[in-house]
């Protein structure tokens, strides 16, 4: 068995273990044996585990270095709007997800992200519109459910909604 085999399946179950230490050790490991399209797997895993670890400048740093090599990866913009919504980076968390769902439109995940800052932000409108695309890209999702459930609890109780002023696109004023 070659050892990139070993270290990607090694980082798989480590990650679903919440090892993440390991798996940066891992990531490491497999980044200094390997060149080309398999760097990307090690760049995303290290990056996910420092994420997950509540570790997000190392994260971001992870995050942009895997975007320098792999700048269209809608998956990585993705992460990045993850964690720029975890530094309350509100603003560039929205640009990272817009520029996931440009890249792929029928990533679920990035239009679901971008519709619960709209409703952070008391734009229920947009906030349906975006979870609404991510149901219809993914109808059968096991979290389905609980995402129209989360919605209209949400808007029920929009009214309490105290809005930070972010700017989701400019045309903001036209949807409500």
């Amino acid at each position: 068995i070659d050892p990139y085999t070993i270290s990607m399946n090694d980082n798989y179950y480590l990650l679903k273990k919440e090892a993440y230490q390991e798996v940066i050790k891992v990531s490491d490991k497999g980044l200094k044996i390997h060149n080309g399209a398999n760097r990307y797997s090690f760049l995303l895993n290290k990056g996910v585990a420092f994420l997950r670890s509540e570790r997000y400048q190392e994260a971001l740093r992870v995050c942009n270095e895997a975007m320098l090599e792999y700048p269209k990866n809608y998956v990585l913009f993705y992460n990045r709007g993850i964690i720029h919504e975890k530094l309350d980076m509100f603003d560039k968390a929205i640009k990272d997800y817009i520029q996931a769902i440009e890249l792929n439109p029928f990533y679920a995940n990035a239009h679901l992200q971008l519709g619960k800052i709209c409703l952070k932000e008391g734009r229920t409108s947009q906030a349906m519109m975006a979870v609404n695309m991510c149901l219809i890209l993914n109808p059968d999702g096991s979290d389905a459910f609980s995402i129209l459930n989360s919605m209209n609890t949400s808007v029920s109780k929009n009214s309490e909604v105290k809005p930070k002023g972010i700017s989701i696109s400019k045309d903001d004023d036209a949807f409500e």
